[in-house]
């Protein structure tokens, strides 16, 4: 009886040592997932891509309910523009951007420049200026919601500690141990197959 008990208390272990080990690979995986994902907004709001897509965070509510607060939106160049499109832009003598709607493009008599009027759904009101198509830097493809709050968090110097150094230096250690473990087996295997190949003494 008291084998029987045993066993099955070692069963037990052994379920409860495997159901840990699955919940930890599945928060590693989720751990290195939210990484690339945050890691790669922060990189694609910084710079150009081979296919010349941009991202950007969103942070007013003036499209509402299209595009929501926190989301990031995906933008590509184009090589015109029209009345309905959503456009992320620079407004003159700032360095922030702005999704808002094309309401109105006139085109200037005298020099053939696009003047693009825009608006913000939500806004009752049209933009007080327009803008040229240089100011432009493309339309929005599609929009990933509450995005944008991680990769915001992730550019200031405290989030880029506790959302991008931090899990990177977990997965790191956690390599470092996973190639420690390995290496220990190999070294343990090794000094069997040596010691079983020494002849017995006589």
């Amino acid at each position: 009886m008291q084998s029987l008990g045993n066993r099955k208390r070692m069963r037990d272990e052994m379920q409860l040592m495997k159901y840990i080990k699955i919940t930890k690979n599945v928060v590693y995986g989720l751990l290195i997932a939210a990484l690339i994902v945050i890691v790669g907004g922060v990189v694609l709001s910084r710079f150009d891509t081979p296919f010349s897509y941009r991202l950007f965070s969103v942070e007013s509510g003036s499209m509402e309910p299209d595009i929501h607060v926190g989301s990031v939106v995906a933008v590509i160049a184009r090589s015109d523009y029209t009345v309905g499109d959503v456009i992320t832009f620079r407004p003159s003598g700032s360095k922030s951007t702005v999704t808002h709607r094309i309401a109105e493009a006139q085109t200037d008599s005298n020099t053939e420049q696009i003047h693009y009027t825009t608006k913000g759904d939500a806004n009752s009101a049209n933009d007080v200026s327009t803008i040229s198509k240089s100011q432009i830097i493309g339309a929005v493809v599609f929009s990933i919601p509450l995005l944008g709050y991680p990769v915001m968090f992730a550019q200031t110097q405290m989030g880029f500690v506790m959302l991008i150094i931090i899990p990177s230096t977990i997965i790191v250690y956690h390599e470092v141990l996973e190639i420690k473990k390995e290496m220990t087996k190999i070294i343990k295997k090794k000094v069997k197959e040596n010691e079983k190949s020494k002849p017995e003494e006589l």
